[in-house]
């Protein structure tokens, strides 16, 4: 665990964070993009994406697995998705 009471320990949980959220969030857009969506808006990543570092930082906190990790970033992927989806117009995906 990372002491966030320091400069130091801060920097690192949002290094982690911002890691997380980044890769979670180009694998989204590709998958998106991939399965024939239209591409998206900056502000549109932009949002998601800060909405997706807030759920990061709690996670970046503490030592996962790489199988709670995976299941994490899947999680995230799947909700940026159908955000994508949804906010394109296109509706969910099946």
């Amino acid at each position: 665990m990372t002491d966030v009471s320091t400069g130091r320990g801060r920097a690192a949980v949002l290094l982690r964070a911002s890691a997380l959220t980044s890769t979670s969030l180009a694998l989204a857009v590709g998958g998106h993009l991939l399965g024939g969506g239209s591409p998206p808006d900056a502000r549109l990543i932009l949002a998601l994406g800060a909405l997706a570092l807030l759920a990061a930082r709690p996670v970046a906190r503490t030592t996962l697995r790489p199988f709670e990790l995976l299941l994490w970033a899947s999680v995230v992927q799947v909700a940026v998705h159908l955000a994508l989806s949804w906010l394109s117009g296109a509706g969910p995906t099946s």
